[in-house]
């Protein structure tokens, strides 16, 4: 497979003001790419684009609400007039929203949806025509661990990343099918980040903190050779395995065991 010139490309990160989001942006600009940060916090978006810069990189900022279509379009706009049409799109912006089903408020529950889920579906359906046309490009979805099990406590938030693992699957089918094997579409699955977002959270037997940093290098290395999962740490990997092939119970049982079920209930976030 041939390897990528980052210098050609232009990736457009949500979410890229802080956390896995601007690692991945500063991993992408090292690497020689032309980074586009988009945050619905327009100050962390340009901290995120001074940093890049700072380090000899390229790059540009701009405020975008994943949960409004009128601002994914008129970024769009934007981009187009003063960069040029992006060809990768880095699906990353997302919240949690922890705690026992009924006590957390069902306006969070709803956002966690529209953020996680229905972001990432309205960020891709505005950008992906412009990403086909080109000779090369790829979308990637942050998932999570979470899309292949029970995670209570963060009842919404699991079943958003059990979405975007299947929207991510069934578009990356659909582009084969249609012969736009130029696009590529990657689905990350990591276990708890170590970036706030998981304050409180109690790690399942031998379990590590994913390093944002070292998940940015794997991101960059997937989208070269357009892998379609990231499963991390290690021991994430025989989850999806496991899920397939064991009864319910005993998969239900054996995360109970590894203390997977228990882990979000002292969650505290940020």
């Amino acid at each position: 497979m041939k390897k990528l010139n980052w210098h050609e490309h232009r990736v457009l990160i949500t979410g890229a003001g802080h956390g896995l989001g601007r690692a991945v942006s500063l991993e992408l600009a090292r690497a020689g790419a032309f980074i586009i940060c988009t945050d619905i916090d327009e100050i962390r978006a340009k901290t995120t684009e001074d940093a890049i810069k700072s380090c000899g990189g390229k790059a540009v900022s701009y405020a975008m609400d994943v949960t409004q279509l009128d601002s994914i379009k008129k970024t769009q706009e934007l981009i187009l007039r003063e960069v040029g049409p992006i060809t990768f799109l880095v699906n990353n912006a997302g919240i949690i929203s922890g705690g026992e089903f009924n006590e957390v408020p069902l306006a969070q529950h709803l956002k966690t949806l529209d953020i996680n889920v229905l972001g990432v579906v309205r960020a891709t359906h505005v950008f992906l025509p412009e990403i086909i046309k080109g000779s090369v490009g790829g979308v990637v979805n942050i998932a999570s661990a979470a899309a292949f099990l029970a995670l209570p406590f963060a009842t919404s938030y699991a079943a958003s990343k059990w979405a975007v693992l299947g929207f991510s699957d069934s578009l990356r089918e659909e582009l084969r099918l249609k012969k736009h094997h130029h696009v590529g579409v990657t689905s990350v699955c990591p276990s708890y980040i170590s970036t706030g977002m998981f304050q409180g959270v109690k790690l399942p037997w031998l379990m590590k903190w994913v390093s944002p940093e070292r998940l940015a290098q794997q991101i960059c290395r997937a989208i070269e050779k357009k892998q379609e999962q990231i499963l991390t740490p290690w021991n994430v990997l025989p989850v999806p395995f496991a899920k397939g092939v064991l009864p319910q119970r005993w998969f239900l049982l054996l995360c109970r065991g590894l203390g997977v079920s228990q882990s979000m209930r002292a969650w505290r976030g940020h």
